[in-house]
């Protein structure tokens, strides 16, 4: 599988970063202090294992017939081919951390929710 297209995986994330815009407030509060309490299908994680017996966790940013691009947390994307895949699950977790909230100062907190 060739190396991703930069303007696919920029409008992939430019889209998930408008649904997060789209939220009130409060909504954008639950989701940064309880962020496993609903993930949005956009931010679904996806375990993928490799037949060698490796993983990675990340979201699914590319697919095509060859195989798929898995963004990870780190924003790193590793590219799969399908060839090499032996499962790939949806996880019922998070990408964000629980706890993120006490990376950030009180006006770092009221930057993310304005």
């Amino acid at each position: 599988m060739g190396d991703l297209n930069p303007g696919d995986f920029t409008a992939v994330q430019s889209q998930r970063l408008c649904l997060a815009k789209d939220l009130d407030q409060a909504d954008r509060a639950l989701k940064l202090l309880s962020p496993n309490r609903e993930v949005n299908p956009e931010f679904t994680a996806y375990i993928v294992t490799r037949k060698d017996g490796s993983s990675v966790v990340g979201l699914i940013s590319l697919k095509n017939s060859t195989g798929i691009a898995i963004t990870r947390a780190d924003g790193q994307v590793e590219n799969i081919l399908r060839s090499d895949i032996e499962e790939v699950a949806a996880s019922r977790l998070s990408l964000m951390p629980d706890g993120l909230e006490t990376a950030f100062d009180h006006q770092g907190i009221a930057d993310l929710l304005s």
